[in-house]
Protein backbone atom coordinates (compact mmCIF):
# COMPACT_ATOMS: atom_id res chain seq x y z
CA UNK A 1 0.00 0.00 0.00
CA UNK A 2 1.51 3.14 -1.38
CA UNK A 3 1.42 6.04 1.54
CA UNK A 4 2.83 9.61 0.76
CA UNK A 5 5.76 10.78 1.94
CA UNK A 6 6.67 11.35 5.92
CA UNK A 7 7.34 14.77 5.42
CA UNK A 8 4.29 15.59 3.18
CA UNK A 9 2.14 13.67 6.02
CA UNK A 10 4.15 15.83 8.49
CA UNK A 11 3.42 18.69 7.33
CA UNK A 12 -0.20 18.27 6.41
CA UNK A 13 -0.53 17.16 10.34
CA UNK A 14 1.23 20.51 11.16
CA UNK A 15 -1.60 22.67 8.79
CA UNK A 16 -4.52 20.74 10.63
CA UNK A 17 -2.98 20.95 14.22
CA UNK A 18 -2.47 24.75 13.70
CA UNK A 19 -5.64 24.81 12.85
CA UNK A 20 -7.15 23.37 15.73
CA UNK A 21 -9.38 21.44 13.24
CA UNK A 22 -9.27 17.85 14.89
CA UNK A 23 -7.87 19.07 18.31
CA UNK A 24 -9.91 18.04 21.64
CA UNK A 25 -11.78 21.40 22.98
CA UNK A 26 -9.34 21.23 26.36
CA UNK A 27 -6.52 21.11 24.29
CA UNK A 28 -7.30 24.68 21.78
CA UNK A 29 -8.31 25.98 25.31
CA UNK A 30 -4.74 25.35 27.04
CA UNK A 31 -2.97 26.81 23.78
CA UNK A 32 -5.15 30.04 23.68
CA UNK A 33 -4.62 30.67 27.26
CA UNK A 34 -0.51 29.87 27.19
CA UNK A 35 -0.59 32.54 24.02
CA UNK A 36 -3.21 34.87 26.53
CA UNK A 37 -3.88 33.82 29.75
CA UNK A 38 -6.74 36.02 30.18
CA UNK A 39 -8.88 34.63 26.81
CA UNK A 40 -10.84 35.78 25.68
CA UNK A 41 -9.59 38.93 27.25
CA UNK A 42 -6.79 41.06 26.97
CA UNK A 43 -5.08 44.03 28.72
CA UNK A 44 -6.79 47.27 27.80
CA UNK A 45 -4.45 49.23 26.08
CA UNK A 46 -3.44 52.91 27.17
CA UNK A 47 -4.59 54.17 23.65
CA UNK A 48 -8.34 52.39 23.25
CA UNK A 49 -11.32 54.93 23.84
CA UNK A 50 -12.84 53.26 26.44
CA UNK A 51 -9.95 54.40 29.23
CA UNK A 52 -12.41 57.33 28.79
CA UNK A 53 -15.21 55.21 30.03
CA UNK A 54 -13.74 54.26 32.79
CA UNK A 55 -15.04 55.91 36.30
CA UNK A 56 -11.78 55.57 37.58
CA UNK A 57 -8.36 55.50 36.03
CA UNK A 58 -6.35 52.45 36.81
CA UNK A 59 -2.77 53.04 38.24
CA UNK A 60 0.08 52.06 37.55
CA UNK A 61 -0.05 48.70 38.96
CA UNK A 62 -3.86 47.58 38.20
CA UNK A 63 -5.37 46.24 35.17
CA UNK A 64 -8.49 46.11 33.14
CA UNK A 65 -9.24 43.74 31.09
CA UNK A 66 -11.66 44.30 27.45
CA UNK A 67 -13.07 41.71 24.96
CA UNK A 68 -14.45 42.85 21.71
CA UNK A 69 -17.14 40.85 19.63
CA UNK A 70 -19.12 41.18 16.38
CA UNK A 71 -22.15 38.64 16.75
CA UNK A 72 -22.47 36.16 13.55
CA UNK A 73 -25.78 36.85 13.51
CA UNK A 74 -24.27 40.40 11.68
CA UNK A 75 -22.86 38.43 9.02
CA UNK A 76 -25.75 36.21 8.63
CA UNK A 77 -28.36 38.67 8.27
CA UNK A 78 -25.86 40.92 5.88
CA UNK A 79 -25.98 37.68 3.39
CA UNK A 80 -29.48 37.21 3.68
CA UNK A 81 -29.79 41.48 3.04
CA UNK A 82 -27.57 41.12 -0.32
CA UNK A 83 -29.30 37.89 -1.30
CA UNK A 84 -32.92 39.14 -0.91
CA UNK A 85 -31.94 42.47 -2.81
CA UNK A 86 -30.38 40.59 -6.26
CA UNK A 87 -33.58 38.81 -6.00
CA UNK A 88 -35.76 41.47 -5.63
CA UNK A 89 -33.64 43.11 -8.78
CA UNK A 90 -33.45 39.72 -10.90
CA UNK A 91 -36.77 38.26 -10.51
CA UNK A 92 -39.00 40.84 -12.17
CA UNK A 93 -36.33 41.21 -15.24
CA UNK A 94 -36.38 37.49 -15.60
CA UNK A 95 -40.47 37.35 -15.79
CA UNK A 96 -41.25 36.21 -12.43
CA UNK A 97 -44.29 36.26 -10.60
CA UNK A 98 -44.86 39.91 -8.86
CA UNK A 99 -46.61 38.74 -5.89
CA UNK A 100 -43.70 36.96 -4.65
CA UNK A 101 -41.94 40.26 -4.52
CA UNK A 102 -43.52 40.79 -1.21
CA UNK A 103 -41.73 38.35 0.40
CA UNK A 104 -38.74 38.99 -0.74
CA UNK A 105 -39.24 42.38 0.32
CA UNK A 106 -40.29 41.51 3.81
CA UNK A 107 -36.83 39.89 3.97
CA UNK A 108 -34.79 42.57 2.83
CA UNK A 109 -36.23 44.84 5.53
CA UNK A 110 -35.95 42.48 8.18
CA UNK A 111 -32.57 41.44 7.04
CA UNK A 112 -31.28 45.15 7.05
CA UNK A 113 -32.85 45.21 10.36
CA UNK A 114 -30.89 42.71 11.61
CA UNK A 115 -27.74 43.95 10.25
CA UNK A 116 -28.14 47.04 12.02
CA UNK A 117 -29.31 45.62 15.36
CA UNK A 118 -26.16 43.28 15.32
CA UNK A 119 -23.36 45.73 13.42
CA UNK A 120 -22.40 47.76 16.59
CA UNK A 121 -19.79 45.31 18.07
CA UNK A 122 -20.43 44.25 21.56
CA UNK A 123 -17.40 45.31 24.36
CA UNK A 124 -17.12 43.80 28.49
CA UNK A 125 -14.62 45.76 30.28
CA UNK A 126 -13.34 43.90 33.76
CA UNK A 127 -11.88 46.27 36.04
CA UNK A 128 -10.81 44.26 39.23
CA UNK A 129 -9.69 47.20 41.01
CA UNK A 130 -12.90 48.64 41.19
CA UNK A 131 -15.01 45.53 40.95
CA UNK A 132 -17.40 46.01 38.38
CA UNK A 133 -17.73 45.10 34.94
CA UNK A 134 -19.56 47.36 32.26
CA UNK A 135 -21.08 46.22 28.47
CA UNK A 136 -21.13 48.18 25.19
CA UNK A 137 -22.98 48.16 22.29
CA UNK A 138 -20.68 50.16 19.95
CA UNK A 139 -19.40 53.11 21.84
CA UNK A 140 -22.91 53.48 24.10
CA UNK A 141 -22.80 51.36 27.85
CA UNK A 142 -25.80 49.22 28.08
CA UNK A 143 -25.00 48.00 31.78
CA UNK A 144 -22.42 48.37 34.91
CA UNK A 145 -22.73 45.57 37.20
CA UNK A 146 -20.63 44.54 40.31
CA UNK A 147 -18.01 41.99 39.23
CA UNK A 148 -19.91 39.16 41.21
CA UNK A 149 -21.89 39.18 38.39
CA UNK A 150 -19.97 38.04 36.05
CA UNK A 151 -18.55 34.96 36.13
CA UNK A 152 -17.07 31.36 34.14
CA UNK A 153 -19.45 28.27 34.41
CA UNK A 154 -19.22 24.85 33.63
CA UNK A 155 -22.13 23.70 31.91
CA UNK A 156 -23.15 19.67 31.00
CA UNK A 157 -25.03 18.11 27.80
CA UNK A 158 -26.39 15.19 28.20
CA UNK A 159 -28.29 12.62 26.06
CA UNK A 160 -29.59 8.94 26.40
CA UNK A 161 -27.25 8.43 23.50
CA UNK A 162 -24.05 9.20 24.64
CA UNK A 163 -21.98 10.58 27.18
CA UNK A 164 -22.13 14.17 29.26
CA UNK A 165 -20.40 16.30 27.47
CA UNK A 166 -18.73 19.73 29.38
CA UNK A 167 -18.02 23.47 27.93
CA UNK A 168 -17.20 26.37 29.64
CA UNK A 169 -18.79 30.04 29.05
CA UNK A 170 -18.36 33.19 30.31
CA UNK A 171 -21.80 34.70 31.30
CA UNK A 172 -23.22 37.56 33.15
CA UNK A 173 -25.85 40.32 33.59
CA UNK A 174 -25.96 42.23 30.55
CA UNK A 175 -24.50 40.08 28.16
CA UNK A 176 -27.61 39.41 25.45
CA UNK A 177 -25.55 35.74 24.74
CA UNK A 178 -23.01 33.84 26.87
CA UNK A 179 -19.20 33.90 25.89
CA UNK A 180 -18.30 30.78 24.52
CA UNK A 181 -14.89 29.52 25.53
CA UNK A 182 -14.64 26.12 24.11
CA UNK A 183 -16.66 23.14 22.52
CA UNK A 184 -18.07 20.01 23.57
CA UNK A 185 -15.45 17.69 25.56
CA UNK A 186 -15.70 14.69 27.81
CA UNK A 187 -13.12 15.85 29.99
CA UNK A 188 -14.87 18.02 33.12
CA UNK A 189 -11.32 17.48 34.97
CA UNK A 190 -9.44 19.60 32.35
CA UNK A 191 -11.69 22.16 32.03
CA UNK A 192 -11.94 22.77 35.27
CA UNK A 193 -8.76 23.05 35.92
CA UNK A 194 -8.55 25.11 33.27
CA UNK A 195 -11.44 27.53 34.41
CA UNK A 196 -9.28 27.59 37.30
CA UNK A 197 -6.62 29.23 36.18
CA UNK A 198 -8.50 31.67 33.55
CA UNK A 199 -10.89 32.66 36.92
CA UNK A 200 -7.48 33.56 38.50
CA UNK A 201 -5.95 35.06 36.15
CA UNK A 202 -8.75 37.87 35.48
CA UNK A 203 -10.04 37.39 38.99
CA UNK A 204 -13.71 36.46 38.39
CA UNK A 205 -15.68 33.91 39.70
CA UNK A 206 -15.84 30.33 38.92
CA UNK A 207 -19.19 27.97 39.29
CA UNK A 208 -19.14 24.41 38.57
CA UNK A 209 -21.97 22.20 36.91
CA UNK A 210 -24.18 21.78 40.17
CA UNK A 211 -25.44 25.00 42.14
CA UNK A 212 -23.90 23.93 45.26
CA UNK A 213 -20.42 22.20 44.53
CA UNK A 214 -17.05 22.39 46.01
CA UNK A 215 -15.29 23.32 43.34
CA UNK A 216 -16.83 27.05 43.03
CA UNK A 217 -14.51 29.82 43.32
CA UNK A 218 -16.21 32.91 44.90
CA UNK A 219 -13.88 36.38 44.49
CA UNK A 220 -16.45 38.59 44.70
CA UNK A 221 -19.49 37.41 47.05
CA UNK A 222 -22.68 39.27 46.27
CA UNK A 223 -22.18 42.94 48.54
CA UNK A 224 -24.25 42.86 51.80
CA UNK A 225 -26.71 45.64 49.97
CA UNK A 226 -27.07 43.76 46.56
CA UNK A 227 -26.49 46.43 43.95
CA UNK A 228 -29.81 46.70 41.31
CA UNK A 229 -28.90 46.28 37.66
CA UNK A 230 -27.88 49.75 35.87
CA UNK A 231 -29.70 51.02 33.34
CA UNK A 232 -27.58 53.72 31.88
CA UNK A 233 -30.32 55.64 30.19
CA UNK A 234 -32.43 56.43 33.21
CA UNK A 235 -31.68 59.31 35.40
Amino acid sequence: QLRPPVSLRRATMGIFSKWDLFAKAEVILERKLQANPFYPFKELDSTSAFNDSLAVQPGPQEKVYVYATRFKRFYFALFLSVVSLLFTIIWPSAGGDREYLVFTAAALLLSVYLALEYGQGRTVLLDPATEHYSVYRGKMLIATQHLHNFYIRLICSKTASRHPTYQLVMDGWGLELPIKLTGETTNRKKLRHLAHELSAGLHINYFDVHNTSKHHIIRHPRPSTAEAPTNPHEE
